[in-house]
């Protein structure tokens, strides 16, 4: 029997680290295209793109935020969590994962990120609303544990929408550069 759960841990390693070498292929390849994208904002004035660039990143992140919450599974009824004397420390109500994931914008950073986003408050329901998640459990419904199948949906969102969000990012930085060409003439 040890033998078997051995066999299965590692079968789960080798597949998280298929995913991230998938995922860190993809985030290249996103990279470069943004920037090509970023070089040819750098050519115009910091004042002019700085405001402008934080919408269009937001703009691109709502994208990701919808086709990450179309991938997600949602439960059919409520799931609790235990603490080590067997008590209810808390419930998760359906759709708490995919309330769950948001854009989020950190003062340190110039960029967007999507992904689960936690709650401060400590509460008893979560799931109810936007502000009241706690995706405590997201790693496990993306890469699996010994137990389930991995559910990738970050990544599975993240496939279908790129292209989509490069798009929108596309369209947004040649509309900067025209409204700057209209504003201050051609250069």
């Amino acid at each position: 029997m040890g033998r078997l759960i051995d066999v299965a841990r590692y079968a789960a390693g080798v597949r998280s680290q298929q995913l991230q070498r998938e995922m860190m292929n993809f985030q290249r390849d996103i990279n470069r295209e943004v920037n090509q994208i970023v070089k040819k904002l750098d050519k115009l004035p910091e004042q002019f793109t700085k405001r402008r660039r934080n919408i269009l990143l937001r703009k691109a992140s709502k994208i990701f935020v919808s086709t990450v919450q179309a991938n997600v599974p949602i439960s059919d009824r409520p799931h609790k969590r235990y603490n080590q004397d067997g008590k209810v420390v808390a419930t998760y109500l359906p759709k708490n994962l995919y309330n769950s994931i948001q854009s989020m914008k950190f003062r340190k950073s110039d960029a967007v990120f999507v992904g689960p986003k936690i709650t401060r408050k400590k509460l008893s329901v979560y799931g109810a609303s936007t502000k009241t998640t706690d995706p405590y459990y997201a790693w496990m419904v993306e890469n699996g544990t010994k137990h389930i199948a991995p559910r990738s949906y970050m990544r599975k969102g993240f496939e279908s929408g790129k292209f989509l969000a490069l798009h929108a990012l596309r369209e947004g930085v040649e509309r900067i550069v025209k409204q700057y060409e209209r504003k201050y003439g051609k250069k």
